[in-house]
């Protein structure tokens, strides 16, 4: 009998154990023995997720995408979405659209639970964390562990973010775990922060509300206990808030009508003049031809200060404010996002090792979106706003290191962390994956070369016989894989379609 690792058990685990569960119910296969190894000892959330994280921090996804049970058209739900099971856990009202992570944690672990016993006793779940896997000399798999090493048939690896990576500033404190960080730095100290994105809005939050600091009225309540707080980044530049599903509506900014106005450039894959040209029908702006040619980065100002750019933003997330070309553009590319996602996936099988799309300037494109599309709620940021309202903290553009030497802090916290892809990754298994040729990189890209099934492409061009992944590790070879949106791909489906077919009975 076939017999299965996957090593990880965040949400990715959840999604592919799911669709396998779910093929195996209509084709009657029995299907492989299944093993997981997680260092958490359980299947569902992911660190970042976890139902023990405190209430302050939030979802920076809109909780309307997370969705356990998303399947095949025309196919029977057998897992509820986010949003319903909030509903049947008594949730009253109009629902937060970016609730508590932990709340998602607990949603990911229900669902976990309730795949796992889908698969009944041939799914084991083992704590521990994998450090090798192998070709073994007569074929299949070994994965190798503190505890020993077993033989498998096939291996999924969706081992999530990584940990190790040689863009860790050395000697600062980690920002994750949370609660690791916070107990490494002291009350009343100067903190240097290395970045000043969604990951550093957490740490802020952690030094403040998490220090019984309280948010009331628009004004910070200090403890007492918080540090002097200084975001450091290399251009000093915040993200933008997201937008509520209702002011986007009142501003026609939909995905019909985003469709309907790049329909053209879809139909030619001009991915650039389908964005200008949804970016432009919002908001006209005459450098709309320059972002066509060189790129978002036009849209940014060269100097800036961040806390007047952060208010002005956030009037505009809300609707309070006329929007400018900097928001368009930012929500041109999440209108459009997963049409882009599946254009690159049909692409994938003529060009699994070129630039996306054949885009050359995908990846700056998508560095600058970031920015723009991706930020905080606006909850999360109106509370940044109050914390730098109250000089509790700053945000300057520079080194960190002699931003360090400047306010006296003797305490750097690494909010910056490891890109999706490989590249300069330490964690295991994946530098003996990449020596040994099972893996390879995508030359114009971070991530490791697959198929759209999963499946892992060696130094030679070759699908790896039993390797698969999905998830962060294969991005820019398929993007859009960095998300707890699962519809996005066809990915577990077809992965769960093939592992059965080509299974040992």
């Amino acid at each position: 009998m076939t017999r299965l690792a996957v090593v990880g058990g965040g949400p990715r685990a959840v999604w592919a154990l799911e669709r396998l569960a779910s093929r195996m119910g209509r084709t009657r296969l029995p299907g492989p023995y299944v093993d997981v190894y997680t260092p958490r000892g359980r299947v569902g959330a992911s660190e970042h997720y976890d139902p023990a994280l405190p209430a302050y921090l939030r979802l920076n996804v809109a909780a309307s995408v997370i969705d356990a049970g998303h399947g095949s058209a025309g196919e029977e739900r057998s897992l509820p979405s986010f949003d319903a099971w909030r509903r049947a856990e008594g949730s009253a009202g109009e629902l937060d659209p970016f609730p508590p992570r932990a709340l998602a944690g607990a949603y990911l672990d229900e669902m976990a639970d309730r795949v796992l016993a889908q698969h009944g006793d041939r799914v084991r779940v083992l704590p521990q964390k994998v450090a090798r896997v192998c070709e073994h000399p007569l074929g299949g798999w070994l994965v190798g562990t503190a505890a020993g090493q077993e033989e498998y048939d096939d291996v999924l690896l969706v081992t999530g973010h990584a940990h190790s990576w040689s863009g860790r500033s050395a000697g600062s404190v980690p920002a994750y775990p949370i609660s690791s960080m916070t107990a490494q730095v002291p009350d009343r100290h100067p903190v240097v922060v290395r970045g000043a994105a969604l990951t550093a809005i957490d740490v802020v939050l952690a030094l403040t509300e998490g220090r019984g600091g309280r948010f009331v009225d628009d004004a910070y309540r200090a403890s007492g206990r918080e540090p002097r707080i200084t975001l450091v980044s290399r251009t000093g530049r915040l993200m933008l808030p997201k937008t509520g599903p209702d002011v986007l509506a009142g501003r026609g900014a939909t995905p019909e009508r985003a469709h309907a106005v790049a329909a053209a450039h879809l139909a030619d894959d001009d991915w650039p003049g389908a964005l200008v040209a949804v970016g432009e029908s919002l908001v006209p702006d005459a450098r709309w031809p320059q972002v066509r040619r060189a790129g978002p980065g036009v849209l940014e100002p060269e100097h800036d200060d961040a806390r007047e750019r952060l208010a002005d933003d956030l009037a505009i997330a809300r609707g309070q404010a006329a929007p400018d070309a900097r928001w368009a553009f930012g929500q041109a590319w999440r209108l459009l996002y997963a049409g882009l996602v599946a254009a690159q996936d049909r692409d994938l099988g003529s060009r699994p090792d070129g630039p996306t799309l054949g885009w050359a300037g995908y990846a700056a494109w998508a560095s600058a979106a970031e920015r723009l599309a991706f930020g905080p709620p606006p909850v999360n940021a109106a509370k940044l706003l109050t914390l730098l309202d109250a000089g509790v903290v700053e945000v300057v553009a520079g080194d960190v290191d002699s931003v360090a030497t400047e306010r006296g802090a003797e305490i750097m916290v690494d909010a910056v962390i490891a890109p999706p892809g490989l590249r300069g990754v330490g964690d295991a298994p994946w530098p003996e994956l990449l020596r040994s040729g099972a893996v390879s990189l995508a030359r114009h890209g971070r991530g490791i070369r697959v198929t759209a099934s999963g499946a892992c492409l060696g130094r030679d061009g070759r699908t790896t016989p039993g390797l698969w992944a999905f998830g962060r590790v294969a991005e820019d070879s398929v993007i859009g894989h960095d998300t707890l949106i699962r519809g996005l791909h066809p990915g577990p489906d077809l992965w769960a379609e093939q592992l059965l077919a080509g299974q040992r009975v």
